[in-house]
């Protein structure tokens, strides 16, 4: 039976504090009655392999094979990154609860603490945030790397690992995975490579994770995070990877295939001018020569000194708007014309734009995919796909800030447990990490007419 606190305690006993909890001072673990009477259930899949790792797809390369086909796409790049940069918004920072405003429920401001400021210099916060939303929004994973000190009381490093490097093993007897390996040569590795290097993977379902974490014997683990979605229990896939299945990316791709073998083989002729034979007859005639008589070379010669004048009759700025005089005989025994030369305009099938609609759709589902709006993507392949105006950019510009707010949450649950873990929370009320988002305001803020407005405003009573 728990004896009642005091300020004397026997670290072999355990100490009820309330009716709810009790303490055991020589572990430093708080027992909370409520606790859970089972353990949340987890799904497995049957894996076949015979390694110890949880295949990436089917060949255990998914995010190689992505990386490999978004960079044929230039705007698929783009848009991936327009996304990251986003996310990111204004950078890391961190709030506290501010007491003193008189509101009753206090309210967040910006804090400020040594320790901290410390932390996210030697750990170079703004990269790490970097590089986690990166690889969030290419494969909706994310892999941090936590390293305790050597008296196991603070996480005192974080490292981002690369996503595509890192594999989960396959779940153990606690059910769920307690490895994560990392190598650099997915899929030509396996679990027991000489390369591979095995780090201990917490769940996240633990409601005492400081805990487990605190009384395990490892000195780094893996904090892993993952958009969740429908179906998939280890590798969670993003939105815009249904590009490739629905073929949009296809279509995408080929169209610069296909306009490069259209202008490289493809004849631009802008004109065809017939000439009658009896023209030749008649200007040879009218040389001294005949026709009939003249070798080839000499024939040749005759067509490309007429050839030559009517390109320098026909192109040319200069040469735009003129007229063209071509005289044709008349045959009185059949009554009919005899042709004289003429000249007819081609269509340039170039100029048409041709496969621009097709790129205008595939360009569309890419911007669905990424759950954009043109009006803060920009000037889009295709025609007639503008950015909207500057109000449309404000008001999806708020909008979209607000929908990054999950991702952003989660990408934020490493650094909350360190804080956690690091005792921040308990010393600073209400501390918690925040992306600072973009902020989207109309021309006038700041500007001398506003400033004019205000000023003369009545305070507030």
């Amino acid at each position: 039976m728990a004896k009642k606190f005091t300020s004397k305690v026997d670290p072999t006993e355990t100490y009820s504090i309330g009716s709810t909890v009790d303490f055991l001072p020589g572990a430093s673990i708080l027992l909370v009655d409520d606790q859970p009477g089972a353990k949340p259930s987890l799904p497995q899949l049957k894996d076949f392999a015979s390694d110890d790792i949880i295949r990436w797809g089917p060949q255990n390369n998914l995010p190689q094979w992505v990386i490999k086909q978004a960079n044929k796409s230039p705007e698929l790049l783009a848009l991936i990154q327009f996304v990251v940069y986003f996310m990111y918004g204004s950078g890391l920072t961190y709030e506290v609860f501010d007491e003193h405003t008189g509101k009753g429920r206090p309210e967040y401001i910006e804090g400020y603490d040594q320790e901290i400021e410390d932390f996210i210099a030697a750990n170079a916060l703004s990269d790490y945030l970097l590089e986690s939303i990166i690889d969030l929004v290419w494969f909706n994973h994310a892999f941090s790397e936590c390293i305790l000190n050597k008296k196991r009381s603070k996480i005192v490093q974080m490292v981002q690992q690369e996503a595509a490097y890192c594999r989960f093993s396959k779940p153990g007897a606690k059910g769920y995975s307690e490895m994560v390996y990392i190598n650099a040569n997915w899929p030509y590795a396996s679990a027991d490579d000489e390369l591979t290097i095995p780090i201990d993977c917490i769940n996240r379902r633990d409601l005492n994770l400081v805990n487990t974490v605190r009384n395990a014997d490892y000195y780094k683990f893996m904090y892993p995070v993952a958009m969740p979605g429908p179906g998939n229990l280890i590798y969670q896939n993003t939105n815009w990877h249904s590009l490739f299945e629905s073929g949009y990316y296809d279509v995408s791709i080929l169209v610069p295939v296909l306009k490069r073998a259209l202008m490289t083989y493809t004849m631009t002729i802008k004109y065809i001018i017939k000439v009658p034979q009896e023209f030749w007859v008649a200007h040879a005639k009218e040389k001294g020569k005949v026709w009939e008589d003249l070798k080839y070379e000499e024939r040749k010669a005759i067509r490309k000194d007429i050839r030559d004048d009517m390109n320098k009759f026909l192109t040319g700025a200069e040469n735009a708007g003129k007229s063209f005089i071509s005289t044709f005989g008349w045959d009185k025994q059949n009554k009919c014309e005899i042709p004289g030369i003429s000249i007819d305009a081609l269509d340039d099938k170039m100029k048409d734009g041709v496969w621009i609609a097709d790129a205008a759709e595939a360009s569309s589902q890419f911007i669905r995919a990424h759950n954009l709006v043109p009006a803060i993507v920009g000037h889009l392949t295709g025609k007639g796909m503008g950015a909207g105006s500057g109000s449309d950019v404000r008001v999806h510009g708020n909008v979209q800030n607000k929908l990054m707010a999950s991702r952003r949450d989660l990408i934020l649950k490493p650094l909350q447990f360190t804080a956690n873990y690091n005792g921040w929370t308990q010393r600073l009320k209400g501390f918690r990490w925040k992306i600072k988002e973009f902020q989207f305001d109309t021309l006038d803020v700041n500007h001398s007419t506003t400033n004019e407005v205000t000023s003369n405003a009545e305070p507030d009573q």
